[in-house]
């Protein structure tokens, strides 16, 4: 039986959703933001959304290095 493809990533995901993707841990991906590795869009007064396209500049980095 063959598996289903990922479904795409939302235009903004969550801290979450991130963390998931990267396999981290949620503090690990607020570590980022908070070091400037990671930009973040702020959406509300205590939440924050990263954008898809910082996902995949992140990775490209993180496979160059």
């Amino acid at each position: 039986m063959p598996t289903s493809p990922d479904p795409p990533l939302p235009a903004l995901l969550t801290v979450k959703q991130t963390a998931t993707y990267f396999q981290v841990s949620e503090r690990t991906v607020r570590r980022w933001m908070a070091h400037g590795d990671l930009q973040s869009v702020k959406v509300g007064p205590r939440q924050v959304r990263i954008r898809r396209a910082e996902l995949e500049r992140m990775q490209r980095s993180v496979r160059s290095a």
